[in-house]
């Protein structure tokens, strides 16, 4: 499965690597987070060293042996608090568990075996959904852990789940947020002088992007290389005879793509264990 070199569409902003190519420009992942939570103020965002910046896109954190794995967009440590960002383009209806697991692999990377609890910072794990993920047409949706019997009483763990809905009206946010949510469900628009100036700036690294050979170079090879993941399950289905399940095969590698699990999509192909585990959790069997 070879993708076209010549293909000039434009990549939006919604797509997941330009999502993170764009973050990683100076003052943008700061900026964007400040005007999805006005009264959050990023300290700081600095280079750690050459091959670790913060923020980091495509981050992956690792499991035990054996246990999954998870591949973040955006992952922003300010010194004080951790923030991952993600774009979410596809409802596959498991975002509630998504986020929950997000949320435990990235405490579990903060803590070495020797630390307190006390030491875990605040995180944020934020979901930008171009679709509404629980139908009540909310611009926003913020969840913290609370006693059910007093909801007033919260449980202090420092844990926040927010997921933006771009195609919402309800609910008090900024105008700027809500020039910055249209932005993101419609990336095909040319900004205008209505909207912000964080919105024209990421328009201009989208388009500037889009006209680099270089990086439209990097875009093809890492598009190629989830073509090819996909083509090598589908292929390993084809050639276990496994008829009409290879469809299912296809479908699963599929999902584990979009949802960015890279290293179990190459699992599949090669561990028949993984990819009944997987089939199974996807309720593909």
């Amino acid at each position: 499965m070879e993708l076209r070199q010549n293909d000039r569409r434009r990549i939006g902003i919604t797509d997941d690597f330009m999502f993170g190519y764009v973050m990683r420009q100076p003052g943008i992942c700061a900026a964007v987070i400040e005007c999805l939570m006005p009264g959050i103020h990023i300290d700081r965002v600095a280079f750690r060293d050459e091959e670790s910046m913060f923020p980091q896109t495509q981050k992956a954190i690792q499991g035990a042996m054996g246990t999954h794995s998870v591949r973040l967009d955006v992952y922003l440590d300010d010194g004080t608090t951790v923030f991952n960002v993600e774009m979410q383009t596809g409802n596959k209806m498991n975002l509630p568990k998504r986020v929950r697991f997000y949320g435990s692999r990235i405490d579990c990377d903060q803590l070495s075996a020797s630390a307190d609890y006390n030491q875990l910072r605040p995180t944020y794990v934020i979901f930008i959904c171009t679709f509404d993920p629980f139908h009540q047409d909310r611009y926003c949706y913020s969840f913290e852990n609370r006693c059910k019997e007093n909801t007033d009483l919260a449980l202090g763990d420092e844990s926040y789940k927010l997921f933006f809905n771009t195609t919402g009206h309800c609910g008090e946010i900024s105008e700027d947020l809500k020039k910055l949510l249209d932005y993101f469900d419609t990336p095909d628009r040319a900004p205008g002088e209505q909207d912000t100036e964080l919105v024209r700036k990421i328009d201009q690294i989208v388009d500037t992007a889009n006209q680099d050979a270089e990086w439209r170079r990097e875009y093809m090879t890492y598009e190629q290389a989830r073509m090819d993941a996909m083509q090598e399950g589908y292929n390993n289905g084809i050639s276990q005879g496994i008829g009409q399940g290879m469809n299912l095969l296809s479908r699963l590698v599929g999902i584990l793509l979009k949802e960015k699990r890279y290293n179990d999509a190459q699992a599949v192909a090669e561990d028949p264990a993984t990819r009944d585990r997987l089939l199974k959790e996807y309720h593909l069997t």
